[in-house]
């Protein structure tokens, strides 16, 4: 079967589930903003719209965030919920340093990698946009989502695959390039560690370049593995998705 090509592929976040099964295929090459977010409601993807029309100027200001309980998965990550973007951030704060110096750490990355969302977009033409939630999630907010991006990109070709588990049965749901897939079953560890079969559909997509980022990522993984100090061997990897 002949692989579907896009030019730029990304997880729009839901949870890290997403992302997470984007590297597993090696078609995460690079770290977006939303790859560590968890959604609690569609409420997140209508304010994605916004934050497309606004560059993304009101996510992640500290001013709007509320810290949570400690989770007990990340015990050393402080997750926030964003009040504004109706999202948490998940893994990216820590316990162990201070707090304001974390915050703007933090702050930098991601408006780094917003950038690097939006000129990717302007990049590209044939864009697949990924998501993953732990609960039902209703179409029309992405209805919504493809709207804004075909209004404000009217040249470049959107697609978005959800994956919403725990939606009481399975069926699938198609309109205008949306494609929802309703799973009954919850949402398991394993999609976050390592895959099942209903990521499948990923192995039936690609980027150009694919075999020339993936010999290189191989590299890279063999490089590192020769480093003698652990620390800086685990901040590549992290930094190379390797």
């Amino acid at each position: 079967m002949k692989k579907k090509i896009f030019d730029f592929i990304c997880s729009l976040g839901g949870n890290c589930a997403a992302a997470h099964n984007l590297v597993y295929r090696n078609l995460r090459t690079e770290a977006y903003p939303f790859d560590r977010t968890y959604f609690n409601s569609d409420a997140a993807v209508y304010k994605l719209a916004d934050g497309f029309k606004t560059n993304f100027k009101n996510y992640a200001l500290l001013e709007n965030f509320k810290e949570l309980p400690v989770n007990n998965e990340h015990p050393d990550r402080i997750q926030y919920e964003d009040e504004y973007a109706k999202l948490v951030w998940a893994n990216h704060f820590t316990y162990d340093t201070n707090r304001e110096e974390n915050y703007k750490e933090v702050k930098e990355k991601l408006n780094r990698r917003f950038k690097r969302l939006v000129d990717s977009i302007k990049q590209s033409t044939n864009i697949l946009f990924l998501f993953s939630t732990s609960f039902k999630i209703e179409p029309d907010a992405f209805l919504n989502l493809i709207d804004t991006l075909n209004e404000l990109y009217p040249e470049k070709k959107f697609e978005i695959k959800i994956l919403s588990f725990d939606a009481g049965s399975n069926y699938i749901y198609i309109k205008n390039s949306i494609e929802i897939f309703y799973y009954k079953r919850k949402i398991e560890n394993s999609d976050f560690t390592k895959t099942n079969k209903e990521w499948d559909f990923l192995d039936d997509i690609t980027f150009p370049n694919y075999y020339y980022f993936y010999f290189s990522k191989k590299l890279k993984k063999f490089l590192i593995n020769f480093i003698p100090i652990k620390s800086l061997r685990r901040k590549l990897r992290n930094k190379y998705h390797v």
